[in-house]
């Protein structure tokens, strides 16, 4: 139990970190390493879909780029 609150503790510590850019200028989740497609409006932050899955299932998301366009 305890080494799943650490892990979850890295992760968003991690998360939170700048992320990497990648060459085409995509970007990818610190964490998991996935490209970032999503956008969780319950906590206000870019999500791969493997933090989709983990942490923010049952979260209000959208994808990334209609997100981008609804706060321009």
């Amino acid at each position: 139990m305890s080494n799943l609150c650490l892990k979850n503790a890295c992760e968003s510590y991690l998360r939170e970190q700048t992320w990497r850019t990648e060459s085409d200028g995509e970007h990818e989740c610190p964490v998991h390493g996935k490209k970032i497609e999503l956008f969780c409006q319950t906590d206000e932050e870019a999500i791969c879909s493997t933090c989709k899955k983990r942490e923010h299932g049952k979260h209000k998301i959208q994808p990334l780029q209609q997100a981008v366009q609804q706060r321009k």
